[in-house]
């Protein structure tokens, strides 16, 4: 008896098995019965590239400094992408193709579109920041995901020190660059290094207090950063069972994260090549801002128009100083009123600012449409400073997230 029993559960679970490694329940044609459309074989929540041929490629979100999935409604520096080969793995869409998604859940009908910066190939270190003395340091702690992932560069995380210093890159000192000279900047916003070639191997000199540690580290990461975000609530239904999500007539060829599910590129055109551009900032149509959000935009690394150097250059005004009592990330907002008896400030120029931190390393903060500020980003323990140009007769208030 007790080996028929035996016999069968052992069957019982060989079924369930069967079931299990079978055709997946959550596509459009299982939970549909229709199993002869192109859609057929969407899976339920991903967001796909449709091509003028019907054939779906699920956008990729591969390696990140922040979680798939996770929605920012602001470009932040500290929010990176980065691949490999799997680069390739990034769908394209070009104009005339379309943005779809199935699903049998309730609709989030905001759309987010995160758009980020693409920088040049470069070596497996992000969020690198400027000390005094004009060098830059790097962070150890695997938490603040500083190195692309289980890369060369992942060595460095086997250091004590919960920072250490970069000193060179092939035999040249990197530093700050030289007021007004912009060719020799080596950081990115984002703190990836600039200037290196794809493919190539480098050495790298990093010290840990005094101690000097040598690496070969190669440039093959290729990363984007944040850089602007836009929201929309735009789609329609289609094919019975998908929505058809609208890509705004506005936006300029770049790469784009639909609602933190993964990235595609957009072609404003029918084909692209090395000398494409992909980071030129969008605009907002006049008399259009009431149907999309406004844009918010991080600075480009190509297109500022004011950099930390020409603002250290000219003088600072009524500096402010914050702390920070547990490291985390913080969104930093700053406001501005005008005294009563000078009227509405009109004819004012835009007040810009820089934050300090308790290390050394500075930062913008971000100009937003109404001509407040803001900055967010992971902050560690202790004081911060607030330096203000064109206040003029402006209060700043400030205020945390």
């Amino acid at each position: 008896m007790k080996k028929i029993i035996s016999t069968i559960i052992s069957t019982a679970l060989l079924v369930t098995t069967l079931t299990a490694c079978g055709e997946p329940t959550n596509t459009a044609g299982a939970i549909t019965g229709d199993k002869k459309s192109y859609t057929s074989s969407l899976e339920d929540g991903v967001y796909y590239v449709r091509d003028k041929d019907n054939n779906c490629t699920p956008v990729y979100f591969g390696n990140g400094t922040f979680e798939e999935g996770s929605i920012s409604t602001t470009p932040a520096d500290d929010r990176v992408l980065w691949y490999k080969d799997d680069f390739e793995k990034i769908p394209t869409l070009y104009k005339g193709d379309s943005l779809i998604m199935f699903t049998k859940s309730e609709i989030e009908e905001r759309m987010v579109f995160e758009r980020f910066e693409l920088y040049n190939a470069t070596i497996g270190i992000c969020g690198m920041e400027e000390l005094k003395s004009g060098r830059y340091k790097i962070f150890t702690d695997s938490e603040k995901k500083c190195t692309y992932p289980y890369g060369d560069t992942d060595d460095i995380l086997k250091l004590d020190n919960s920072s250490v210093i970069l000193e060179s890159i092939g035999g040249q000192d990197i530093r700050k660059a030289e007021q007004n000279d912009e060719t020799k900047t080596f950081l990115t916003r984002s703190g990836t290094i600039l200037g290196l070639v794809k493919g190539e191997s480098y050495n790298v000199d990093i010290y840990e207090g005094t101690i000097l540690h040598k690496y070969v580290f190669t440039a093959d990461v290729i990363p984007l950063g944040s850089m602007e975000t836009v929201e929309t609530y735009d789609y329609k239904f289609e094919e019975e069972n998908l929505i058809n999500i609208t890509i705004p007539e506005f936006f300029n060829t770049g790469y784009y994260m639909i609602n933190g599910a993964g990235l595609f590129r957009y072609v404003n055109g029918t084909s692209y090549d090395n000398a494409t551009v992909f980071n030129t900032p969008n605009e907002v149509p006049e008399g259009e801002e009431t149907t999309y959000a406004s844009v918010n935009q991080q600075q480009v690394t190509e297109y500022n128009d004011m950099t930390l150097n020409s603002m250290e250059e000219a003088e600072g005004e009524s500096p402010r100083t914050f702390n920070i009592k547990q490291a985390g990330r913080v969104n930093v907002n700053v406001s501005f009123t005008i005294p009563g008896n000078y009227g509405e400030g009109d004819g004012l120029d835009d007040v810009a600012a820089i934050i300090e931190m308790p290390s050394g390393g500075k930062m913008y903060m971000i100009k937003d449409a109404d001509g407040s500020l803001s900055r967010s980003f992971y902050a560690e323990v202790g004081t911060y400073t607030i330096t203000f140009y064109n206040l003029g007769i402006r209060e700043p208030k400030i205020t945390f997230e």
